[in-house]
């Protein structure tokens, strides 16, 4: 008769390397969704439009590219609207809810872009932050 003994260190090893992997890939996952229900600086993103100068609004105003797409940004009725140069053309009306941030519900949800600077003169727009994470940076 036969005994097939085996290692008990074997079959323990084989879960302490399967456990690892499935708590993290549960805590990333927890993690992720976190991330998507609350706002980076951990306030309420604010929807409600303000009203700025012309001056103000021409500032964001030019083209602006991500990858290889680009899109225009124009000041209209109080808000901004951008259009992409590419594809379908489409054109998407934001409203200000801050000095350098916009929002729009025209995606179903909301969303916002965010303007932004160079380190050395942030008053200079020069880029913008999309919801997405995406960067795009002024061209002319």
């Amino acid at each position: 008769m036969k005994y097939n003994i085996q290692n008990p260190g074997e079959k323990q090893s084989k879960y302490l390397f399967v456990l690892p992997v499935v708590l993290a890939l549960y805590l990333n996952v927890g993690f992720a969704n976190a991330q998507q229900s609350k706002p980076k600086d951990n306030k309420e993103i604010n929807e409600k439009p303000i009203k700025l100068t012309t001056a103000q609004l021409a500032a964001v105003a030019g083209k602006y590219q991500y990858m290889d797409s680009y899109v225009t940004i124009t000041p209209a009725n109080g808000g901004i609207v951008l259009k992409q140069l590419q594809g379908q053309g489409t054109a998407i009306s934001f409203y200000p809810t801050d000095l350098y941030e916009f929002h729009t519900r025209h995606f179903g949800r909301p969303y916002w872009i965010r303007f932004g600077g160079s380190n050395r003169d942030k008053s200079k727009t020069t880029r913008f932050l999309t919801i997405d994470q995406e960067i795009w940076v002024k061209v002319k």
